[in-house]
């Protein structure tokens, strides 16, 4: 759900030109990242291998 949320904001944000849906995208993947004490570094390696969701 988060994954599916995030990605859609985000593509809409650059697609639509939405600031406000990447904005929100962007908010809830550092919230997200905050509530699993999860990096930036690690973050992206998991997206890479699609393993983190």
């Amino acid at each position: 759900m988060y994954k599916d949320g995030f990605e859609k904001g985000r593509s809409q944000g650059f697609k639509e030109g939405c600031k406000k849906g990447y904005e929100k995208a962007v908010n809830d993947l550092k919230n997200y990242m905050k509530k699993n004490k999860c990096c930036i570094k690690c973050h992206k390696h998991h997206n890479n291998n699609k393993s983190c969701y």
